[in-house]
C-alpha cells in the first residue's frame, strides 16, 4: 500500500481548516489509500520532519496557493531532504496557474492541474503520468509535459465528507483568529456547498480551478454534512465558503427548509451576490438560522465596477439589494476594493463614500491585489506596474505590490486607514450598532471583530 502524506504549509493561524486537502484525503481513504495530514498552521518544521521520519511516505501532496508558494517549496525541500526518492506532488491554485515555475524547482515533481481528487489518486495508485488527465511534470528533454485537462466532478455528492479527522480541528475550533472567529458563536467551522463560478470578475481566478459551471452538494447532502459536524465537534456557527451561496435560489430555498425541518439550531453566515435575493428567500434563511450574508460590492464607481472589475451588478442594484436586506434581521457585511489597474484617485474616494452611504453592519476594504491567472493582472502591466520581492507580498493586509500611473502605494495605503477609519468612527454608525446589537454575545463578537480594524490600523 503507498504510504501518501498530505501537507498544508500555511503559517498564518487561521479558523478556517484546509477543507481541499480534507476532501482528497476523504477520497483517498474511500480508496483504500493509508494517508496522513501535516498541517503546518498550528504545527512547526522540526514537527514535519519528525512526521516524515516516522511514516516515510512514498508520494507526498502539498497545497499551495500564491501566498504560500515560499512555504509550500520550504516544505517540499524538507521532503526530498528526508527522501529524495519520495513523489513530490503540488497542487492548488498557483500551481494550476503557474505550473512551470513549480516544476522548475527541483524538490517538485508533479504539478496538479484544477480539481485534485482523481488527479492525485491516479499519480498515487501509480499510473503512468502520460495517462493521467490534470497534471504537468517535466520530461526527460527537461521540458514540460502538460496532460490533457481532467473534466470536472459533476456528483459533488459522490465524494466523501472532508477527512476533518486528519486535521487539527481542536486549534481551529479554539482560535480566536478568522472570520469564523469573529461572526460565529464558538465552536464554529467551515463547509463548501459547490464548485464553479459563471461570473467573470476581472480579480478572480476561482474558475480556473473550479471550471464556471457551478455543481451542488444535493440540500440533503448538505444537511447530512452539519449533523456529522454538530455530533463530532458539537458545532454551533458554519460559515459556508461558496462563492454565491444565493446562486439558485430553489437549491437554498430546499436547504433551508430541510435545516428547520431538522431544527439543527445552527447560526450561519453566507455569500451572496447582488441580484440574486428576494425577500422572501433572505425571510427564509434567517429562519433557517442565517445571521450574517456578505455582498461583494467592490466599487462606489459605475465605470470601474464594468470596465475594470467587470462585476457584472449596477450601483442601483446594490441599493435595491441593501434595502431588501434592511427588511430583515440579518447581519449585513459588504466587501470594497481600493486601488485596481485602471481607477482614478476620485473613484477610490467614491469608494469610501458609497460604503458609507450603504451603511453595512461590517465593512471590509482591501488594497486591490492583482493575482496571477486574473484578467487584472494582465491590466497591472497595462497601468502601472507591480513591486513585490515574493508571491508573499500579495496580502491584502500586510502589503501593496501595485503601483498605478495614477497613484502610488503610499497613497493606497493611506486610502485604506482612511476608508477603515471614516467608516468605523461616525458617530452614527457607532449608536446605530448599539442599537441592533441584540445580545452580549453577539455584542462580544462584535468586538471581536474590531481586532481586525486594530490590525489595519497599526499595518
Amino acid at each position: 500500500m503507498v504510504r501518501t502524506l498530505l501537507i498544508n504549509p500555511n503559517t498564518e493561524e487561521t479558523s478556517s481548516p484546509h477543507l481541499g486537502l480534507g476532501y482528497i484525503a476523504a477520497y483517498l481513504e474511500a480508496k483504500g489509500i493509508e494517508v496522513a495530514i501535516f498541517d503546518r498552521t498550528y504545527s512547526t518544521w522540526e514537527a514535519l520532519g519528525n512526521k516524515l521520519a516516522e511514516m516515510n511516505p512514498q508520494v507526498v501532496g502539498i497545497t499551495c496557493n500564491t501566498l504560500i508558494v515560499t512555504q509550500a517549496m520550504q516544505a517540499a525541500e524538507i521532503v526530498k531532504k528526508h527522501n529524495r526518492e519520495a513523489t513530490v506532488v503540488m497542487g492548488g491554485t498557483h500551481p494550476t496557474i503557474m505550473p512551470e515555475e513549480i516544476l522548475q524547482e527541483r524538490n517538485v515533481d508533479i504539478a496538479v492541474i484544477g480539481e485534485g481528487e482523481s488527479t492525485f489518486y491516479e499519480i498515487v495508485t501509480g499510473k503512468d503520468l502520460s495517462e493521467i488527465n490534470g497534471a504537468a511534470y517535466i520530461q526527460d528533454n527537461h521540458q514540460v509535459k502538460f496532460s490533457p485537462p481532467r473534466d470536472h466532478i459533476k456528483d459533488l455528492d459522490s465524494l466523501p465528507f472532508p477527512a476533518r479527522h486528519l486535521l487539527p480541528m481542536e486549534e481551529y475550533l479554539n482560535t480566536k483568529r478568522g472570520r469564523t472567529a469573529w461572526a460565529l458563536p464558538n465552536p464554529a467551522t467551515t463547509m463548501i456547498c459547490s464548485r464553479g463560478c459563471p461570473f467573470h470578475c476581472s480579480f478572480c481566478s476561482s474558475n480556473l480551478i473550479f471550471g464556471r459551471r457551478v455543481r451542488f452538494h444535493s440540500p440533503e447532502n448538505v444537511v447530512q454534512e452539519l449533523e456529522k459536524l454538530k455530533k463530532q465537534y458539537g458545532i454551533r456557527g458554519i460559515q459556508f465558503h461558496d462563492d454565491t451561496m444565493t446562486l439558485d435560489k430553489r437549491w437554498l430555498a430546499k436547504l433551508c427548509d430541510l435545516m428547520i425541518e431538522k431544527d439543527l439550531d445552527l447560526e450561519w453566515f453566507c455569500n451572496a451576490r447582488v441580484g440574486t435575493v428576494d425577500l422572501g428567500l433572505l425571510q427564509r434563511m434567517e429562519e433557517a438560522g442565517c445571521t450574517t450574508i456578505s455582498f461583494g460590492v467592490e466599487s462606489g464607481n459605475q465605470r470601474v465596477l464594468d470596465q475594470i472589475i467587470k462585476k457584472g451588478i449596477t450601483l442601483e442594484a446594490v441599493r435595491e439589494t441593501f434595502k431588501l436586506v434592511r427588511n430583515t434581521n440579518l447581519i449585513l457585511h459588504a466587501t470594497f476594493m481600493l486601488g485596481s489597474p485602471g481607477e482614478r484617485k476620485e473613484e477610490i474616494e467614491q469608494t469610501i463614500e458609497f460604503a458609507k452611504e450603504l451603511n453595512p453592519d461590517v465593512a471590509h476594504f482591501a488594497i486591490t491585489i492583482p493575482f496571477p491567472g486574473t484578467d487584472m493582472f494582465t491590466m497591472a502591466s497595462e497601468h502601472g506596474k507591480l513591486h513585490f520581492n515574493s508571491w508573499s507580498d500579495f496580502h491584502f493586509f500586510k502589503s501593496a505590490v501595485f503601483e498605478s500611473n495614477e497613484f502610488d502605494i503610499g497613497y493606497i495605503k493611506k486610502a485604506l486607514k482612511r476608508a477603515y477609519m471614516t467608516f468605523y468612527f461616525r458617530p452614527s454608525y457607532i449608536l446605530h450598532q448599539l442599537q441592533v446589537t441584540r445580545s452580549f454575545p453577539q455584542l462580544k463578537r462584535k468586538l471581536r471583530g474590531l481586532r481586525l480594524l486594530r490590525n489595519v490600523l497599526q499595518a
